[in-house]
């Protein structure tokens, strides 16, 4: 049975990218095509491992239900800050929310986390998670559970009970 496991990881956050096919004379393999995305699955991983090799019980079992929190947090653009007197601090007209194309999809960065927790061996397989919530903010939101002060992600990975039995 896994207990909650929550773990920070600060860096750059990368979503899951497309494949594609490479190779010739018959050897083909699919490759991702954003390179920073193995760098930051990589990335995940080894955090994951650091905190998860003192714990007992932590492996889910395969079939046990397994919920995912994610919070990608992301780094402001220059172009939402003033200048001059107004240096540092966010302008009203930008926007509260990443929404712009290179924030990245929501459902990538958290597909790219949930390989991440598969690789580092804490899911047998990450078919057995049942529930995902995934956000993203900026690295001034004060209103979003868990956004940091810096760019990264928190992950909290916490067991599903099921209802049918009682403790």
């Amino acid at each position: 049975m896994i207990r909650e496991l929550v773990v920070t990881i600060g860096g750059t956050p990368v979503g899951k990218g497309s494949l594609k096919c490479v190779g010739r004379s018959g050897r083909h393999q699919l490759v991702e095509d954003n390179p920073a995305t193995s760098d930051w699955r990589a990335e995940i991983v080894r955090n994951v491992e650091g905190i998860v090799a003192g714990l007992d019980a932590l492996h889910a079992e395969h079939h046990e239900p397994i919920g995912v929190e994610i919070t990608t947090t992301l780094r402001r653009p220059d172009s939402h800050y003033g200048r001059g007197s107004g240096a540092g601090i966010v302008k009203l007209s930008a926007p509260y929310y990443p929404t712009a194309l290179r924030t990245g999809d929501v459902d990538k960065l958290a597909r790219l986390v949930l390989d991440a927790l598969q690789d580092a061996d804490v899911l047998d397989d990450d078919a057995q998670v049942v529930e995902v919530l995934s956000r993203k903010a900026y690295v001034d939101d004060p209103s979003t559970p868990d956004a940091l002060t810096h760019p990264g992600v928190r992950i909290r990975v916490y067991p599903i009970e099921d209802p049918r039995h009682d403790d």
